[in-house]
């Protein structure tokens, strides 16, 4: 949590993420791999847009500003090619 000064001048709290850049496209859980458990985890999110365990900043696979289901097939052709697009 960081403490700073609001537009009252009081004090506040608030957490902030960091996202490291060191995480792979498609890999929505951050375990390193992408694998099928990152492609359950995305369609998962399309369907319900329930986001437990799930980072959708890698989600995005296609860069679009979305996740939907071009990104589900983005990252399951990650998963049979072995490689990022």
């Amino acid at each position: 949590a960081v403490r700073a000064a609001n537009e009252m001048g009081g004090l506040g709290e608030a957490t902030i993420a960091i996202v490291s850049a060191d995480w792979l496209i498609g890999d929505v859980n951050h375990d390193g791999e992408v694998n099928i458990t990152d492609v359950t985890l995305t369609v998962n999110y399309v369907l319900s847009n329930s986001d437990n365990n799930f980072f959708i900043t890698e989600a995005d696979a296609n860069g679009d500003g979305e996740v939907n289901i071009t990104d589900v097939t983005t990252i399951v052709n990650i998963v049979l090619t072995h490689t990022q697009q």
